[in-house]
């Protein structure tokens, strides 16, 4: 079952009765909502799945596929752009009040320049296990007058730094007004791999590549000057701590 599973580009994960349920209603071109609604999302990637049974998220063909798993909110208009063109779309007291100021999920995403499919690379959660915080509370440490990215968490504050300066588009969808926020992105983390998740998805890494070699990667231009050097400085202070 999973041999044919994975010949069709779709998860292999979970039990024998749902492997067969996917293979007999799920083909890789059905848009039908049964297949939609499955237990594991449908799944379009370029590569085939990781060491762990998952998909790198950030190679999926389209977003929507990852977004029914923990019901994002694409359709109903729960989405955030933060940055394009290099430069963050508005300030940070602007976007956070743009945050909804409940408990829920969310998912950062990053579009290419020029590009059009959006490419997830982060899952997280605000509530759950008794804890208070949330969704705006979570994005306090996330969003900046001048970029997007934790100033707690390196990595992922020069991944998304480095992104930005050279122009890619960062968006974040949000699934909200849930109580199960930890098994929403528990489910999603047992099905794919995201870049810069180290829950479930063993060491982070760097997402933006989409697959392509480092060269192609450096062929997007810096266009954000002060990112750009902002990102190096980062680079550096990960290649000393040996993160990098």
């Amino acid at each position: 079952l999973q041999e044919q599973l994975r010949a069709k580009g779709l998860p292999v994960s979970g039990k024998n009765e749902e492997l067969e349920e996917r293979l007999r209603t799920c083909g890789v071109e059905s848009s039908r909502a049964s297949c939609q609604s499955t237990t594991v999302p449908l799944a379009r990637v370029a590569v085939r799945e990781d060491i762990n049974g998952r998909f790198p998220a950030e190679l999926v063909q389209a977003i929507e596929y990852i977004a029914p798993a923990y019901g994002t909110g694409l359709r109903s208009g729960n989405l955030l752009l933060v940055s394009q063109n290099g430069s963050m779309v508005a300030d940070k007291a602007t976007l956070r009040k743009q945050v909804p100021d409940v408990f829920g999920n969310y998912m950062w995403t990053l579009t290419p320049p020029h590009g059009r499919k959006a490419r997830a690379v982060y899952l997280g959660k605000a509530g759950g296990d008794g804890i208070k915080q949330t969704l705006k509370g979570r994005f306090e440490d996330y969003l900046h007058d001048k970029y997007f990215g934790p100033k707690t968490e390196l990595f992922k504050q020069w991944a998304m730094v480095d992104a930005q300066s050279r122009a890619f588009k960062i968006e974040i969808r949000f699934r909200t007004d849930m109580d199960n926020a930890k098994s929403a992105e528990e489910d999603s983390l047992d099905q794919y791999d995201f870049a810069l998740n180290n829950q479930k998805n063993g060491d982070v890494r760097w997402p933006i590549t989409f697959g392509q070699s480092k060269k192609q990667w450096e062929e997007y231009p810096v266009i954000n000057k002060e990112l750009g050097e902002l990102a190096q400085a980062l680079q550096v202070k990960l290649k000393i701590d040996g993160k990098l």
